[in-house]
């Protein structure tokens, strides 16, 4: 096998690494997106039950307060 034969298959293998690397890295950023939009919805229902439950605790204090007088 001559230089230049070996020279295009390096240069074929590196390519095909390179299409390989290329379609592992945006499956990657898929899975990165998804699992933030997956945090995301958790932490909208997080924060909404919190902000009902400090609205809930308010309005319980208030009624005790009104109560003791």
């Amino acid at each position: 096998m001559g230089v230049k034969d070996e020279l295009k298959r390096i240069r074929e293998t590196v390519d095909r690494q390179r299409d390989e690397i290329r379609l592992q890295l945006h499956l990657a950023r898929q899975d990165a997106k998804d699992e933030w939009d997956d945090l995301e919805e958790q932490w909208d229902r997080f924060r909404n039950t919190l902000e009902q439950i400090l609205r809930d605790t308010e309005e319980s204090s208030q009624e005790t307060r009104q109560h003791a007088l």
